[in-house]
C-alpha cells in the first residue's frame, strides 16, 4: 500500500502526522537583513543616523567566503558613509536591552574601498573580546569624501525578541571618546 494509505489507515499515526504538517506550515525561517551582502549595503547619507533590527533577523545573516574575516566569520552585515568634513565620529552596535549578554557580542570590521575582493583597506576590527558588554562603540577619525564600510559581526545566540541599534554620528572635538 502507499505511504498515506498506511499513515491514515493507523489511527496513532495519524495526530502526529498532522501535527508535524501543521508546524511544517507555521514555522518560517527568518529572512536576513536586507543588508547581509556588501552588494545591498545600506549607505548612511545623514547624521545622526540610527537603525534597529532584531536579533533574529540578524541572526539569519549569513557570512559571504570573499568578505573580510574581522577576527571571526560569522553573521555579518554592512553600512557604508562617506563623511562630508574630517572629524571624528562614533559608531555603535550594541543590544538595547543592556542585560543581553550572555554569549552574545559583536565584532565590527571598518574598511575604506568599494569592493572587498579588489580595494578593500582595513582601518581597523573592534572587539571588546569579553563576551559580556552589550555592544561595541567605536570612535574614529574619519577623512572627508572617503568611503568607509562598516562591517557587523554579531557573534550570538538567535535572540528572536532582542533589539540591535545601530548608530553613526559625528562627534564633537571636545568630547572625542578616542
Amino acid at each position: 500500500p502507499s505511504l498515506s494509505k498506511f499513515f491514515l489507515m493507523q489511527p496513532r499515526f495519524t495526530l502526529p502526522l498532522l501535527f508535524i504538517l501543521f508546524l511544517g506550515t507555521c514555522v518560517r525561517a527568518q529572512s536576513a537583513p536586507p543588508n547581509d551582502e556588501f552588494s545591498d549595503v545600506i549607505l548612511i547619507s545623514a547624521l545622526p543616523y540610527t537603525d534597529g533590527l532584531t536579533a533574529a533577523t540578524a541572526s539569519a545573516a549569513t557570512f559571504d567566503p570573499d568578505e573580510p574575516a574581522c577576527g571571526t566569520t560569522e553573521r555579518s552585515f554592512w553600512y557604508t558613509y562617506v563623511p562630508p568634513v574630517s572629524t571624528n565620529y562614533l559608531f555603535t552596535a550594541e543590544f538595547a536591552d543592556a542585560s543581553v549578554t550572555a554569549n552574545n557580542d559583536f565584532v565590527v570590521g571598518v574598511y575604506t574601498g568599494n569592493d572587498f575582493v579588489t580595494d578593500f583597506v582595513p582601518v581597523g576590527c573592534f572587539d571588546d573580546n569579553d563576551g559580556r558588554s552589550a555592544g561595541e562603540r567605536i570612535s574614529l577619525p574619519l577623512d572627508a569624501g572617503v568611503r568607509y564600510n562598516f562591517q557587523v559581526i554579531l557573534t550570538a545566540e538567535v535572540l528572536t525578541n532582542a533589539l540591535i541599534n545601530i548608530a553613526l554620528d559625528s562627534v564633537p572635538q571636545n568630547n572625542w571618546l578616542g
